[in-house]
């Protein structure tokens, strides 16, 4: 895929290992679900390096929280009522709270 600036469209990655790993506790492949209908309700791992503030420097270190996944239609509800209109490509899975204040930015 070829990441897409104006949307954050495909902001993925995808290494092809050139030898075999060897799995350890700390080292487990991950099983993907078939959709994502079946993860809303469910918390995930937010992380990320993101700018602390609007215009701030990005962050030296990764960020976490977790967060409930939520239906693209329910994010999109939520910006709308924050005043923003902001659409939600159906590639993405979408994870917050209503009353907000918790990303991978601030990591809290």
């Amino acid at each position: 895929f070829l990441y897409l600036q104006k949307s954050y469209e495909y902001e993925i990655a995808a290494l092809k290992m050139v030898e075999l790993v060897d799995f350890q506790p700390n080292v487990i492949p991950i099983c993907l679900p078939e959709g994502k209908d079946e993860l809303i309700g469910r918390i995930g791992t937010v992380t990320g390096w993101g700018r602390r503030s609007e215009f701030g420097k990005i962050s030296p270190i990764l960020r976490k929280v977790n967060l409930p996944i939520l239906s693209n239609e329910k994010c999109m509800e939520m910006y709308k009522i924050s005043g923003k209109m902001q659409w939600i490509p159906s590639i993405f899975l979408c994870a917050g709270t209503e009353k907000g204040g918790s990303d991978s930015c601030e990591g809290k």
